[in-house]
């Protein structure tokens, strides 16, 4: 088997979004099935046997595309959590977990729809419905995946679920998921959340009865910096937000976007992180391109450098590399 191109995730993992699109991660460039609603049987598509096929005989696969480049541009093989390196690529990550033995799904990730209440600037109606009534308001902005009565042959073998968005809280679709899983106590728990909803005495109840809870909370800048480049966000939600997974003892990581429009306001978000001692992950934004910050101009590229230099943050290495480049 290929250490370039072996990737677990094709025999333990699937993505499943809105419109009913299976894709085999979240990094992955295009929809490789339509979602019927038999979850057990979509590892076990032709599809699904060709990319293992293809990973197993070192074939470039296009959509692995992004971890192929992220691994280039890292120029390391290190595991997903290095502090050095901005995450060199999903890939790595789940080869760090899995094996590529045997054919079970472990990990799902589901979108159950893309309704969401922000308009984030470097989002789109794919993952925002209030980003579809903005720039499309002649067309149905939802979009659903089946019925959740419709899920059907869920497999007992699913340790860990992501709920993924729009925004996951907004809608009660993951809690019928989780009043209905079977071993909801050996599971792990996952949102993507943008903190904006408060966790209720109903999700509490469900959560509390899992194996593990976590939630990466998108948090882009301090106060009005976050509620500027998340457009509908408030920050005294957020706060409420972060405090009651403190109060409940609910892991969670603090995941920042950084792109030119929050980026010269970084420092205010290096010390929110520091004085509350959060754990973080700063990624970059590179599409839209107008949001790169490779696109700032040479005094404030500058600016961030030597800032980035004297500040101990993680990933730093990747992002000045990539300002460089």
């Amino acid at each position: 088997m290929s250490n370039k191109t072996i990737c677990s995730a094709f025999w333990h993992h699937t993505n499943i979004r809105s419109d009913n699109r299976v894709f085999p991660c979240c990094r992955f460039k295009y929809p490789v099935a339509e979602f019927d609603g038999d979850v057990d049987k979509i590892l076990t598509l032709p599809v699904y046997d060709e990319l293992r096929r293809k990973a197993k005989a070192g074939e470039h696969i296009a959509g692995c595309q992004k971890c192929y480049d992220e691994e280039a541009e890292s120029g390391s093989n290190k595991p997903y959590r290095s502090e050095e390196y901005l995450a060199p690529s999903t890939r790595l990550e789940f080869n760090s977990k899995y094996d590529c033995k045997t054919i079970s799904l472990e990990f799902l990730e589901v979108g159950f729809d893309n309704i969401c209440n922000l308009l984030c600037v470097m989002c789109s109606p794919e993952w925002s419905n209030a980003w579809g009534k903005k720039l499309h308001p002649e067309l149905p902005p939802k979009q659903v995946i089946k019925d959740t009565d419709d899920f059907t042959n869920i497999p007992e073998t699913i340790t860990s679920v992501l709920f993924l968005g729009g925004e996951p809280l907004m809608t009660n679709r993951h809690l019928k998921f989780l009043e209905e899983f079977k071993n909801i106590d050996e599971l792990t728990v996952i949102y993507n959340t943008n903190g904006t909803f408060a966790i209720t005495e109903r999700i509490k109840a469900s959560l509390d009865k899992c194996k593990a809870v976590h939630f990466y909370i998108s948090i882009d800048g301090v106060g009005t910096t976050n509620d500027r480049v998340r457009e509908g966000s408030n920050w005294s939600d957020i706060e409420h937000f972060v405090g009651q997974c403190e109060n409940y003892k609910y892991k969670f990581q603090i995941t920042s976007a950084l792109h030119t429009e929050n980026i010269m306001d970084l420092p205010k978000l290096v010390d929110w992180i520091k004085d509350n001692n959060y754990d973080w992950r700063p990624t970059l934004v590179t599409y839209p391109n107008n949001l790169d910050i490779a696109n700032l101009d040479d005094i404030n590229k500058s600016i961030i450098k030597d800032y980035l230099n004297k500040t101990d943050m993680p990933f730093k290495t990747n992002i000045i590399k990539h300002l460089d480049n």
